[in-house]
């Protein structure tokens, strides 16, 4: 009986050699909750998954492939999530200049066969202000949201010196 127990957890360390017990762990226990193909990179902070309805990636990820509306040079994919009806990406821009994204869109919208609809915000002091800049797409297909603040658990991007860019578009 000890043989073959020790036999199970070597086989299960050769197979999981290249991920942690935790990771592994965490893992099981997410696919349980949710249904679906959960992968975590401790490494990277990286958690995505994939289930009968769609995908998301939180900490990383990639554009999907044709994304309808651009970003400007300079951006880190913070989270991406993909499903029958649509597609939201969020990136970062650290240490980003909010008014030339923010122009970027300005000129981007204008560009465009459907209306756009742009609203703008400040609060707090000189000091110190959450800023933000919202284009909603006339049809209802598109948001984009801008502000100078970002939630990222990725420890090299300081949230107070950071440009925050959620798109969220529908399918057709």
């Amino acid at each position: 009986m000890k043989r073959i127990a020790i036999g199970l957890a070597a086989f299960a360390l050769v197979i999981t050699a290249c991920q942690s017990a935790a990771e592994v762990l965490a893992e099981q226990a997410a696919e349980q909750a949710l249904g679906g193909d959960v992968k975590i990179d401790t490494d990277s902070g990286e958690v995505s998954v994939e289930t009968e309805d769609g995908s998301i990636t939180i900490g990383g990820g990639e554009l999907p492939d044709g994304f309808s509306v651009p970003f400007p040079d300079g951006y880190q994919v913070t989270s991406v999530f993909t499903s029958d009806e649509g597609e939201a990406v969020t990136v970062a821009y650290p240490g980003g200049d909010f008014d030339a994204i923010v122009a970027f869109y300005d000129d981007w919208t204008d560009g465009q066969s459907i209306e756009w609809s742009k609203t703008a915000s400040s609060i707090g002091t000189e000091e110190q202000s959450l800023d933000s800049a919202n284009w909603t797409a006339d049809e209802g297909s598109g948001l984009i949201l801008i502000r100078n603040l970002c939630l990222v658990a990725d420890e090299s991007i300081d949230p107070e010196e950071c440009i925050s860019v959620s798109i969220n578009v529908g399918n057709d």
